[in-house]
């Protein structure tokens, strides 16, 4: 099978899950189950933007001019009382405009303040003002009935603030989907244990449990299941009960690679098993009951290749995401890359700004999908289709970004 006809076969009918309700400070990183309306205005009443004076535009004709201070007024204070002709309020950053006749705040480095006198305290304006200079509105931010998230919405630091804002205690967010982790192989021990000739070390499963947080699952760690189609049928059955079962090797058509020929005898209803795709052929997809499943090869790279076109989309949509896929960005390859038509490749990139402002994309190196320093080094996967016969250096090509630290700088370079 293609990989486009995969996706869409994975992806299609994916309900969202139910949603729970959690306390706003609780609900960082999570996903909005419903769009969020404001009940009111921000900011709520007109307010200065200026540590100043309140002032009545049209009394600053000729500047510059003298005023009656009449009082003074701070961030949290009620608003002052209307203001007359001739007068003006101390104001502070925040504070409540008085409630009439001021219409604009000039600031206190355009003022100079007159010694008291018998008359009370009074100041020079020393420049003129337009009405709503330095005045926030009330609503000027957000408006009564407005819709400020929809649902889908990540909710990050920015929208905990700015959900906080409007006086919102608790959330509806998307539960999180459970999403299992069953590791197979009589070669695999756990890291931390000591390995017996010809064992190697799980990586498959903490890389597994380590993408499933990063896109916002539940991961739940099933442990090594033995080459053996009892013991695999016993811990499908077992893992079943998750949203997703992620099983890593046992996929192939070697003597004891028992998954597939598990999930066939526990009844589970497989899409299909191969996909034109390099690294990661040899794949399961289906369901068993009400949990999706996937078959993901053994190989490292393969397995996390796996993860990122075939089950991130999936727990994505399970959270309401309305943009599930990873982005895919223009790039220029450093390098040409011969390729055999019949599957699509998926090459393991670095990313880096060219002189033009552009994206170069330069190959980690080996493509082995045994090399797993090889994804820890990689800022992408360069995408060639099925019936590619690869890319000259610096044609354009496009590549599926999982790391955007390449972004980042020693040193700032805003460019100020």
């Amino acid at each position: 099978m293609d990989v486009d006809q995969a996706i869409a076969k994975l992806t299609r009918g994916v309900p969202r899950k139910p949603a729970r309700t959690l306390p706003l400070a609780e609900a960082h990183g999570r996903i909005l189950a419903e769009p969020m309306f404001s009940d009111l205005s921000v900011p709520p009443l007109d307010n200065s933007a200026m540590d100043g004076f309140a002032v009545r535009s049209a009394d600053l004709g000729q500047p510059p001019v003298r005023l009656s201070v009449a009082t003074t007024t701070f961030a949290g204070d009620p608003p002052a009382g209307p203001l007359g002709p001739g007068h003006a309020v101390r104001i502070m950053t925040g504070a409540p405009m008085p409630v009439a006749g001021a219409d604009a705040v000039v600031r206190v480095e355009d003022t100079r303040v007159v010694a008291p006198t018998d008359g009370g305290e009074q100041v020079d304006i020393l420049v003129g003002a337009a009405p709503g200079g330095f005045v926030r509105r009330a609503g000027e931010d957000i408006r009564p009935g407005q819709q400020v998230l929809p649902a889908g919405a990540l909710v990050n630091a920015a929208n905990l603030g700015l959900l906080a804002s409007l006086g919102v205690g608790h959330v509806q967010v998307v539960q999180r989907p459970r999403v299992a982790i069953l590791s197979t192989g009589d070669e695999l021990v756990r890291p931390g244990q000591q390995p017996g000739p010809g064992q190697i070390f799980n990586s498959n499963s903490f890389t597994l449990l380590g993408l499933v947080r990063e896109c916002g699952g539940l991961p739940i760690d099933c442990g090594i299941v033995l080459d053996d189609l009892d013991a695999t049928r016993a811990a499908l059955r077992q893992a079943a009960a998750a949203d997703v079962l992620i099983t890593t090797g046992g996929v192939s058509m070697g003597e004891r690679d028992w998954v597939r020929v598990a999930l066939e005898a526990e009844g589970a209803q497989l899409q299909f098993w191969k996909v034109a795709v390099k690294p990661g052929k040899p794949a399961c997809f289906g369901s068993l009951g009400a949990c999706r499943i996937f078959g993901l090869a053994g190989n490292p790279v393969s397995c996390m290749v796996g993860f990122y076109q075939w089950v991130r989309p999936v727990i994505r949509l399970m959270l309401g995401d309305p943009r599930p896929h990873l982005p895919v960005v223009p790039a220029t390859v450093s390098e040409t890359i011969c390729k055999r038509p019949g599957r699509a490749w998926l090459e393991r990139v670095v990313l880096d700004r060219d002189p033009s402002g552009g994206l170069l994309a330069s190959r980690t190196g080996s493509q082995s999908s045994g090399v797993l320093s090889s994804m820890s080094q990689a800022h992408g996967l360069l995408l060639l289709h099925r019936e590619s016969t690869g890319v000259a250096q610096g044609e354009r090509v496009s590549v599926m970004v999982l790391d955007w630290s390449f972004l980042h700088s020693r040193e700032p370079d805003y460019g100020w």
